[in-house]
């Protein structure tokens, strides 16, 4: 009689097994369920978000960012999340808004420098990016792809003196970053027809 008992719940717990792996096929569904059965849940929407993010649904990420913003505002992860997807969308300027809201709950966050930078630099803005830029190097000295966009914001500038220094400087950090291997190649080039 045990052993039947046993068997049964067994069975039992198996078949809610079974039951609870459909809510886990992956992870749209499971952020999905989570939010179905949860109340305000800040870290369910955000993580949704992530999910459909990753599969292009750009438009569904930024309604689940701004969900997790609207139930807990100063959560910087969903607030960096809604920056990059604005950004990937071509929301520049929205965008920008939100790593700088990133960096006012935390300043030394060298990745909203970083992408704020970036955005600043598509604007035209470049002494604004160089500025979170440098930032970048302060917090994280040794983030390749940082010198690199110093390197071309100069390069633009007609500095190419110090845009090389910054190409090299990327290199030097990181043997294989591709772009500013090819960014100081086209610099030595254009340097060598001034000379001409």
């Amino acid at each position: 009689m045990p052993a039947i008992f046993a068997i049964a719940i067994l069975l039992a717990l198996t078949v809610l097994s079974f039951l609870q792996t459909t809510h886990w096929k992956n992870s749209i569904t499971l952020f999905e369920n989570a939010i179905k059965v949860t109340e305000n849940n800040c870290m369910a929407h955000n993580n949704l978000g992530i999910a459909l993010f990753g599969k292009g649904e750009l438009d569904k990420a930024i309604f689940h960012y701004k969900k997790a913003l609207n139930i807990k505002p100063d959560t910087s992860e969903a607030i960096k999340n809604l920056g990059v997807a604005l950004s990937e969308k071509g929301n520049f300027k929205e965008a920008a808004q939100y790593f700088s809201k990133a960096l006012v709950i935390n300043p030394d966050d060298w990745d909203s420098h970083y992408k704020l930078g970036g955005i600043l630099a598509k604007r035209g803005k470049f002494n604004e990016a160089i500025r979170h830029f440098e930032e970048v190097i302060r917090i994280n000295s040794g983030y390749a792809p940082v010198y690199n966009e110093i390197g071309i914001i100069f390069a633009q500038k007609g500095k190419l003196e110090k845009s090389n220094n910054f190409f090299s400087k990327a290199i030097q950090l990181e043997s294989d970053c591709k772009e500013a291997r090819d960014n100081l190649l086209i610099l030595k080039q254009i340097m060598q027809q001034d000379e001409k």
